[in-house]
């Protein structure tokens, strides 16, 4: 959850800015966090969640450096 949680702050900081990134990780780790401790959570969609960030950040990168090398 760490690793993700900072895979999303730098992708959201990168690409919005700092206050944003700040209120936005803070709001969905707390969300996270209560659905752990008061619902037992869902173990498979937390495991993937740093894939899933991670996958958004080279997404965001490819984006923005606009070169297209698989065409």
């Amino acid at each position: 959850m760490l690793l993700a949680a900072a895979l999303g702050f730098v992708l959201m900081e990168r690409s919005m800015g700092l206050v944003p990134a700040l209120l936005g990780s803070t709001m969905w780790v707390l969300q996270a966090g209560a659905l752990l401790l008061f619902e037992g959570g869902n173990y498979p969609q937390e495991f993937v969640l740093r894939v899933q960030f991670a996958a958004l950040y080279l997404f965001w990168l490819a984006h923005r450096t606009a070169s297209n090398r698989w065409r």
